[in-house]
């Protein structure tokens, strides 16, 4: 085999495995937004269509109940855990334990989602990344802080 036919199998690979990764991405993404319906219920978020033209979008992101819900993310929802745990622990049910790429992960798709700010309820590859970054780091610190108390 030569470096060109080692070139294109690579390619070949890489493609594939992006396919799948962006598979996986998707899956998660919908467990994290169906388990936030879960959680939140009907009477306290509005349930939105992913087919939904983008009128009816904008008419979900600014409901009083969806910016209510983005709020609550952070607070106790029962048994001193947060919704977004709970929403964390629905994703992940199978796992003992999550990584903490993982939590930086369905947080950012949970904020992004429900955020009044972002546009859509579909979320960019872009703004998706910035948001686990900065909830990572933010993960890192908490866990750098616990240490040395």
């Amino acid at each position: 085999m030569d470096s060109q036919h080692h070139s294109k199998l690579f390619k070949r690979i890489k493609a594939k495995l992006l396919e799948k990764l962006r598979e996986m991405r998707g899956g998660i993404a919908s467990r994290v937004k169906s388990a936030i319906f879960e959680i939140f219920e009907e009477s306290q978020l509005p349930r939105i269509d992913f087919q939904s033209s983008p009128a009816e979008i904008n008419s979900w992101k600014s409901d009083q109940r969806v910016k209510d819900a983005y709020h609550k993310l952070f607070d106790v929802f029962s048994e001193d855990r947060t919704y977004v745990q709970v929403i964390l622990e629905r994703v992940w049910k199978s796992k003992k334990r999550i990584s903490n790429m993982h939590i930086a992960w369905g947080v950012a798709i949970a904020q992004l989602f429900l955020n009044p700010d972002v546009k859509g309820i579909m979320i960019s590859e872009n703004l998706l990344k910035k948001q686990i970054k900065i909830n990572f780091v933010s993960i890192l610190l908490k866990i750098v802080i616990l240490r040395y108390k």
